[in-house]
């Protein structure tokens, strides 16, 4: 049974000058890591927290991450990360829902944000004479008290046990307040125990394109430190900017290649991505979206020494159950791309509205059990109990809200949302968050999220805005009310375009008739 901690141990006592993680602002060796983030453990396990108290890391691409995150299982408690893309009123609501004495902050925290009042009057130890807010914790902080030998690292009996919660990862709610997975330790190392199976348990080097706070980061993160490989971050700002990604991804010697497909159609947009800027990749790992046949030929034909590998998972199954390289063949069937074969320790059926297990074949919830289903939602029974459950053979299940069905070989596929959630650029979005959002906007009488779709892919969203009559309407308007969204959801959830109505359309039993305003687009 795997050990990740053990595992990371033994590859920085072998293997002590490898790096575990390349970011823009600088690298960390296995040594490095395995030290620092031992003497951050023993620093918590002096403090008096509660007992697996999670703790908030808040950053974007330092080597301090990784750093806070070992630290924390390793000294009994569960990280929550935080990335500088999420709005101040959303971190705001993640720290005052975990409330923890201690966040980890390895980079400034932005102007707004409330910080919990266990941490307000939480007496952190002085830590060379650095000044702190209360229980906050700066990149100097951390790194004073890493770079000291007086912190001994934590026993062994201190680290997090598998039924111990390893991360919480909040994902959009339709409340309007975001909710948080908790994904235990024996969840994460029966995902790892099949995810290097991908890369055939080989080192090498990962690229992480996703921020550390999107379960996607999962994937390359945690399957790098698994199999010795090094890591590769890359900033938001090299996501958006063409010359400085490839400048930088040059010599990197990449692998392993983890991605949203929304970013590998980026990526192929530039003339300069294949194997002259990539000569070392050998693997293409999907997850986060629906992949399109088009971003698979146009990979193949750019890299057809490569193998391209679709995956399949909520955040609340551990980033992906299923796996299936793609092939020619599949460009050419009238079925859409597969999702793959379920990983073992995994089971996947077809559920009807009834509550019934669909035969072979037929299309359905797609119904998630095994050893990777998430122990729940943070300090929200009400949620955890409408999604998990119990199944008939005693094992752990996920109703996914989403459609597909599996044949009788076992291949998945996926057919889209049940509910009102859409994945756009590989984020998962509850409409109904932006929709509880929108309403806080002074003047706004009534708002619905409306995906935009083009071919049956969904390519943005719009802002559908109940005003009274004779109201304004102007672009000053529009842009307002886009500036006071971003100011409460991530970037990713801002609709591009906002629309007016002076009454919306409704179905014969007086609800919003959504497929009416989806029409209209």
């Amino acid at each position: 049974m795997m050990n990740i901690l053990k595992i990371i141990e033994e590859h920085a006592a072998k293997t002590p000058q490898a790096k575990a993680f390349v970011m823009p602002s600088g690298s960390i060796t296995y040594e490095e890591l395995w030290t620092y983030s031992g003497r951050v453990a023993g620093w918590l396990a002096g403090l008096p927290l509660p007992e697996g108290q999670p703790i908030p890391v808040y950053g974007h691409k330092n080597i301090w991450q990784p750093v806070c995150f070992l630290a924390c299982v390793r000294s009994g408690h569960a990280y929550v990360p935080l990335d500088t893309n999420m709005p101040a009123g959303r971190i705001s609501d993640i720290l005052e829902t975990v409330n923890s004495p201690v966040v980890f902050a390895t980079e400034a925290l932005p102007e707004g944000i409330v910080i919990p009042d266990a941490a307000k009057e939480f007496v952190v130890p002085d830590i060379a004479g650095i000044a702190k807010a209360a229980g906050v914790l700066s990149a100097e902080a951390i790194s004073a008290i890493a770079e000291k030998p007086a912190n001994p690292a934590t026993a062994e009996d201190r680290w997090n046990r598998k039924e111990d919660v390893h991360y919480i990862i909040f994902t959009s709610g339709s409340t309007g307040k975001p909710k948080g997975v908790e994904v235990t330790t024996g969840n994460l190392e029966a995902y790892l125990g099949w995810s290097v199976g991908l890369v055939d348990e080989k080192a090498g080097v990962f690229l992480n394109q996703a921020p550390f706070s999107f379960d996607l980061s999962v994937m390359d993160t945690w399957t790098g430190l698994a199999s010795g490989s090094a890591v590769v971050c890359l900033t938001h700002d090299m996501v958006d900017d063409p010359a400085a990604r490839a400048a930088y991804l040059k010599d990197k010697g990449i692998t392993y290649w983890v991605s949203t497909p929304s970013f590998a159609d980026l990526c192929l947009g530039d003339p300069s991505f294949g194997p002259d800027l990539l000569p070392d990749l050998k693997t293409i790992l999907f997850c986060g979206e629906p992949l399109k046949k088009i971003t698979v030929e146009r990979l193949m034909n750019r890299f057809p020494d490569a193998a391209i590998i679709n995956t399949y998972g909520p955040t609340e199954t551990t980033v992906c159950v299923t796996a299936v390289p793609m092939t020619r063949d599949m460009l050419s069937d009238e079925k859409p791309l597969p999702v793959g074969f379920v990983k073992p320790g995994t089971g996947i059926y077809a559920m009807d509205e009834e509550g019934k297990r669909l035969p072979a074949g037929d299309r359905g919830e797609l119904i998630i059990t095994g050893d990777t289903v998430a122990k729940g939602y943070y300090n929200n029974p009400e949620k955890t109990a409408a999604a998990f459950f119990t199944d008939g053979e005693g094992n752990r299940a996920y109703h996914t809200g989403d459609l597909g069905f599996v044949t009788e070989e076992g291949m998945v596929y996926c057919a889209g949302r049940a509910d009102s959630q859409i994945k756009l650029h590989g984020y998962r979005i509850e409409l109904g968050d932006i929709e509880k959002n929108l309403m806080q906007i002074e003047g706004v009488k009534g708002a619905a999220a409306i995906p935009e779709k083009k071919d049956g892919e969904i390519y943005g969203i719009a802002a559908c805005i109940l005003q009274a009559p004779g109201t304004d309407t102007s672009y000053a308007r529009r842009k307002a009310i886009r500036n006071a969204l971003a100011e409460r959801v991530p970037a990713y959830m801002v609709p591009k375009r906002v629309a007016f109505f002076e009454s919306f359309p409704m179905t014969n039993n007086g609800k919003l008739d959504r497929k009416a305003l989806e029409a209209m687009f």
